[in-house]
């Protein structure tokens, strides 16, 4: 008795069923909140590099969670799809410029061994990746719409691995929380998996990866 116990209790911590699925209102108040947190850093410390980026990446962030939570999946239209889609795109471009120019005011080098690090991560996401996607009939544009898309968020998750490794900061956690998500959403899209663990661990791994990766951006 005590032994199935404690099995079920592992399948319950391991399958995340002690954890609910929350509301779309409340995905929108936690990207809410956390917008409202980069708009503070940035109006308490200005002189940060990095400040200004990271504030417009998490805008972004945001209008691509109110394209894709403001409504039922079922009654969202493709154009909120590629809409939010396209928000989040540019917005992992702002963290990497962001975080590209706090490299720069330190007179860090950008190749170094975070960066050599984070180059090899994206290659083993890369062959995972078409692993996943072998033998599912994509169009073109699909494939290279996707293959884009992981440059993009692989673009920015070297930049701050390589700054994270020259200032020791904790910012590379967020960008790998952050990584995570993503691939996760990309899995759910591609297989049209509806599976409450994977929403689960979206909503976990995206807001903690961008609270860290705001917070760390100035030597945390």
């Amino acid at each position: 008795m005590v032994i199935e116990t404690i099995k079920r209790r592992l399948k319950e911590f391991v399958t995340l069923t002690w954890i609910p699925l929350i509301s779309n209102q409340t995905k929108l108040f936690i990207s809410f909140c956390l917008l409202v947190l980069a708009f503070l850093i940035r109006m308490a410390r200005p002189e940060w590099p990095s400040a200004l980026f990271c504030s417009a990446a998490m805008g972004l962030c945001f209008v691509g969670d109110t394209c894709l939570n403001s409504m039922p999946i079922e009654k969202r239209p493709h154009a909120l799809l590629y809409t939010g889609a396209g928000a989040f795109m540019v917005g992992h471009v702002c963290y990497a410029i962001a975080y590209i120019k706090n490299i720069i005011a330190n007179s860090y080098a950008y190749f170094n061994p975070g960066t050599y690090i984070a180059i090899g991560f994206m290659i083993c996401f890369l062959i995972v990746a078409a692993v996943c996607i072998k033998g599912k009939k994509l169009s073109p544009v699909m494939i290279g719409v996707f293959g884009f898309y992981i440059f993009v968020i692989g673009f920015n998750f070297i930049s701050i691995c390589s700054y994270s490794y020259s200032a020791k900061s904790l910012a590379w956690i967020g960008a790998l929380w952050f990584l995570a998500s993503d691939f996760i959403i990309g899995i759910e899209t591609i297989f049209k998996l509806k599976k409450d663990i994977l929403r689960k661990l979206v909503w976990l791994l995206y807001p903690a990866g961008q609270f860290i990766i705001l917070v760390c951006q100035n030597n945390c």
